[in-house]
């Protein structure tokens, strides 16, 4: 089942850097979490419990745009429509520009209704001062968390994926630094604390930006022919971001009032901690699922069956292997992970906390998994069943489960329920496997999938094969062959395509092949309703582009350099290449 695959490399890079990109947005209300345990007391503790769901509310509007206009961008580039890909993200970053600061200026101007809303009351002065200080020391942050999220997304699409780590090493380092100072030296209170995360996430931003000086980056701002109309595209295709936050901020804030009318101040601070714990552990639920949505996106606009099948047999996979890897981590060393979050004053709290921990360490590896098929219906642009799901997932089925075990179990039936969720989604997931493998007799990826009718070709409509020697290109260039002879193709152009990838082919092994052997070839070829035939040629090798070199020596005086090449050129009705996601990956139509 796990087989060796062409994307696997780039699957894994995109998951490690998306992961990173994702904790990038949560290291800073975490970091303030540990120091305010160690300097603030319960008090503080308390007053950063309240405030925190704000940071999931608040990366509501990067979300929403990155998830939309990337996957809106991959299935475009996958069509071929790299111009409107470029147009939809210059569209994306200044929706969220503009936006991110409108919404700042209007939450800052509502501090204290927000801070009354969140919990805190007015009647306790200095616990309601300080907790309206940690509200408006973050909120500053908004317009560069949410363009935070939204560069991040592109990254690793656009083969910058260390300028991501980068600018998470950035923003931990100058928020831990800023933490320190305020607390050590300037004594801000809790409005120091906030602003602290705020720098941090500003230079992140910063290092980012540099992204837009590179000569070869595929996505950069620009001001003349936005295509504003795909704006409601993105919304539509950014609604599951937008309900997943949404329903993870109410669903929070919930379950917290329930501990509060529980008046169990242990179990409060319990929570908060597996909030934070919550916060980093589903750092990998959300880089899976971003990364699959992406992937998913560029093989459904390529109506690539194979890639498409290769990729959730990876969603499986790393959902065992990484997902169940944090779990026993989690798990085994929940004592020391809660005692960060744990102040020196509430150490008699720590067993409480590391109990929730151990609660909530269960369910990673079925977020992860879960998220991950969500993701394919984003990446196909299936809003409702998606839809549905990020409502059962983030909101409806917690809320239910903490509301039933609550009253059975008190503050220990409230760590549960998002385990508890999440364990039921995937029976019900499950179950709805099992059901349809036995109905139908699709490829089993359509049957699970339910992607879009123009999406499914059929079996014998479309050839698939991987190539790792020169021996196996020829092979595939035979069977290429044959295959467009099965389909009545004419002699010539059934000659022409399988000179195609035994050119092209070559030309990647002995160019582009590194000597330890990770390196693959994966060749699919379909036929269109009008008989058309489409190649793609997809590695995982150094940048090349054919289409460029073609163009550039087109004219060169001796005819026999890189014949093979031109002659591609030539005989094909179109040639193009994109270099995205770590991947090359070259299209051709005969």
């Amino acid at each position: 089942m796990f087989k060796r695959t062409t994307i696997e490399k780039s699957f894994r890079s995109a998951l490690i850097i998306l992961t990173l990109s994702e904790l990038a947005a949560t290291i800073g209300p975490v970091i303030d979490g540990i120091i305010i345990a160690a300097w603030y007391g319960a008090g503080g503790v308390q007053q950063f419990g309240l405030v925190n769901p704000l940071v999931i509310a608040y990366s509501v509007l990067g979300s929403v745009f990155a998830v939309g206009s990337v996957t809106l961008c991959s299935c475009l580039v996958g069509k071929g429509k790299t111009e409107d890909a470029r147009g939809a993200f210059s569209v994306a970053f200044f929706w969220v520009l503009i936006l991110s600061v409108a919404f700042t200026i209007v939450l800052l101007l509502l501090a204290d209704p927000m801070t009354k809303l969140l919990g805190a009351d007015p009647a306790n002065a200095e616990f309601f001062r300080e907790t309206r200080n940690y509200y408006l020391g973050l909120t500053v942050s908004f317009p560069a968390t949410n363009i935070v999220l939204l560069l991040n997304a592109y990254m690793q699409v656009d083969n910058d994926t260390k300028r991501t780590l980068l600018s998470t090493i950035v923003l931990t380092v100058v928020d831990i630094a800023g933490d320190l100072l305020n607390v050590m030296a300037l004594r801000g209170g809790m409005l120091g604390m906030g602003l602290a995360t705020s720098l941090a996430n500003y230079l992140a931003l910063v290092v980012l930006l540099l992204h837009f000086t590179k000569k070869n980056a595929f996505f950069k701002p620009r001001m003349k022919k936005l295509p504003w109309r795909l704006t409601g595209n993105m919304l539509a295709n950014g609604i599951t971001a937008f309900a997943m936050l949404v329903g993870n901020t109410v669903m929070f804030i919930i379950l917290n009032r329930i501990l509060v009318r529980l008046g169990d101040a242990a179990a409060l601070v319990a929570f908060t901690v597996m909030r934070s714990v919550f916060g980093i552990l589903t750092t990998v639920m959300k880089g899976l699922g971003r990364c699959t949505m992406s992937m998913a996106g560029f093989f459904y606009g390529e109506r690539n069956q194979k890639d498409l099948s290769d990729l959730f047999h990876l969603v499986v996979k790393y959902s065992i292997l990484a997902a169940g890897g944090v779990a026993v981590l989690a798990v085994i060393f929940a004592s020391p992970l809660a005692s960060i979050f744990v102040g020196g004053d509430n150490q008699q709290m720590l067993p409480e906390a590391a109990m929730a921990v151990r609660i909530l360490a269960i369910a990673i590896p079925f977020m992860v998994f879960n998220a991950g098929y969500e993701s394919f219906f984003r990446g196909a642009g299936r809003i409702r069943p998606s839809l549905i799901m990020t409502i059962l997932r983030d909101f409806l089925l917690p809320v239910l489960a903490g509301l039933v075990l609550s009253a059975l179990f008190q503050a220990r039936g409230v760590y549960s329920a998002i385990t508890v969720a999440h364990i039921l989604l995937f029976i019900g997931t499950l179950v709805l496997f099992l059901i349809l493998c036995r109905r139908s007799d699709k490829p089993f990826i359509i049957k699970i999938l339910f992607p879009p009718k123009d999406f499914e070709i059929p079996k014998e409509d479309y050839l698939s094969e991987s190539v790792s020697s020169i021996s196996e290109c020829l092979e595939v260039s035979r069977k290429i062959g044959d295959f467009c002879t099965r389909h009545q193709i004419n002699g010539r152009r059934a000659v022409y395509c399988a000179l195609c990838v035994e050119e092209m082919g070559k030309n990647i092994l002995e160019h582009g092949f590194r000597k330890d052997g990770h390196n693959l070839i994966s060749v699919y070829a379909y036929i269109d309703d009008q008989d058309k035939i489409h190649l793609s040629l997809r590695d995982n090798c150094k940048a090349f582009s054919p289409v460029e070199w073609e163009k550039i020596h087109h004219s060169d005086a001796d005819p026999a350099a890189n014949i093979g090449i031109r002659m591609i050129g030539r005989l094909s009705e179109e040639m193009r290449y994109v270099n995205l996601m770590e991947m090359n990956s070259l299209y051709i139509t005969i």
